[in-house]
């Protein structure tokens, strides 16, 4: 069963909205937000396994650690 939810943006959030859509050739804003939604959960999941992530610029050999916006709590070791 789907549940309607009415938000309102502001025009800054909207624009990177737009941006994203373009950027992925996503049909809908709906479809946007749901992808949104699905990444995060996903990354939440994987850091909360104590998993970090790192990024390899171009043109570079060295990683670096990504650092997120938000904290994320570990589950504890069984």
């Amino acid at each position: 069963m789907s549940k309607r939810l009415n938000i309102a943006l502001p025009e800054s959030t909207m624009s990177r909205i737009e941006s994203v859509k373009e950027m992925t050739d996503a049909a809908s804003y709906t479809d946007v937000i749901r992808s949104a939604l699905l990444t995060y959960e996903a990354l939440v999941e994987f850091l909360s396994d104590g998993n970090k992530f790192y990024v390899k610029k171009p043109n570079s050999d060295q990683y670096e650690p990504v650092r997120f916006i938000f904290d994320v709590k570990t589950k504890a070791a069984a």
